[in-house]
């Protein structure tokens, strides 16, 4: 799930790895602190149990990947 120049998201076991751009750190989301995700615009927000949120623009990614990412979320993520 990569565009190159742009924002990605790397899928690991126990996490997720966002990086945005070269400015800024990459963000380690572990799928355990997601309490839910939801869709806005063209937009994914993680939101994480401890009531921060967390958001990437699904724009950069193909109808296939976008499906992908949220399925997986779906399946780690505790309810």
């Amino acid at each position: 799930m990569n565009k190159p120049q742009k924002a990605y998201v790397r899928a690991h076991d126990d996490h997720l790895s966002i990086y945005r751009s070269s400015w800024t750190p990459r963000e380690r989301i572990r799928y355990d602190k997601i309490e839910d995700y939801y869709t806005v615009s063209s937009l994914l927000v993680l939101q994480l149990k401890s009531g921060r949120e967390s958001q990437f623009d699904l724009d950069l990614f193909s109808m296939s990947d976008v499906e992908g990412i949220k399925r997986l979320i779906e399946t780690k993520i505790e309810k």
